[in-house]
C-alpha cells in the first residue's frame, strides 16, 4: 500500500487534482519507515486468504477422499464445483475486507506516520467500503477494457484521477 512507486504514482495524481502533497523527502522518509508495517501487512493479508481458502480447501479434500474410496452416493465433482465456489466467495470477502486501507496512501502523503495511516483509513473508510466497491463496479467495463493495452494509455489516469477526488473526499473527518 505505501510502496515508493505508488506514493510517487499518487503524488502525481494529487497535482492533478490540486490536493497538494507533502515534501517528497518526507515522502521517501515515510515511505522507507513503512516497511515494516508493510511486512505484518502482507501476514494479515496471508492469513486472511488463507482462512478465506481454507472452506474449500476441506471440500476439495473431502471430494478427493470421496473419488478415492469410491463412494457412488456423491460426486466428487460437485465437491470440485462447491469448493471451487466456496473459494472464489471467500477470496471475494477478503477482497472487499481489504478496502479499508484505500485512504492510507493519501495519509502517508499528508504526513501521517505508515500506522497512524492505515489506523486512519480503516477508520474513515468504515461506512464507506460499499460505497468504493461500488464505484470500482461503475468502472469495472473500462478497465476490463484495459485489458486491451491501447485503452490502458487514456482510460488508467481518468480512472486514478477519478478516484483520487473520491478518495481526497473522503479523507476528511466525517461529524
Amino acid at each position: 500500500i505505501c510502496s515508493p512507486l505508488r506514493l510517487w504514482r499518487v503524488a502525481v495524481y494529487c497535482r492533478l487534482c490540486g490536493v497538494p502533497p507533502s515534501s517528497s523527502h518526507t515522502v521517501l522518509r515515510q515511505a522507507i519507515s513503512a516497511v515494516g508495517w508493510r511486512w505484518r501487512l502482507w501476514w494479515r493479508r496471508a492469513g486472511g486468504l488463507a482462512l478465506a481458502a481454507l472452506p474449500s480447501a476441506l471440500l476439495w479434500g473431502y471430494g478427493s477422499l470421496i473419488s478415492k474410496r469410491g463412494a457412488p452416493d456423491i460426486q466428487p465433482l460437485l465437491c470440485l464445483l462447491g469448493g471451487g465456489a466456496m473459494l472464489l466467495c471467500g477470496v471475494i470477502v477478503a477482497g472487499i475486507r481489504q478496502c479499508r486501507y484505500t485512504l492510507a496512501p493519501l495519509f502517508v502523503l499528508a504526513g501521517f506516520p505508515a500506522e497512524t495511516a492505515m489506523t486512519l483509513s480503516a477508520e474513515r473508510m468504515r461506512s464507506r467500503v460499499g460505497a468504493y466497491v461500488n464505484f470500482l463496479g461503475g468502472e469495472a467495463t473500462r478497465l476490463l477494457a484495459c485489458l486491451l493495452i491501447v485503452p490502458a494509455l487514456w482510460l488508467l489516469p481518468s480512472f486514478r484521477q477519478r478516484r483520487l477526488v473520491l478518495l481526497s473526499e473522503w479523507m476528511q473527518p466525517t461529524e
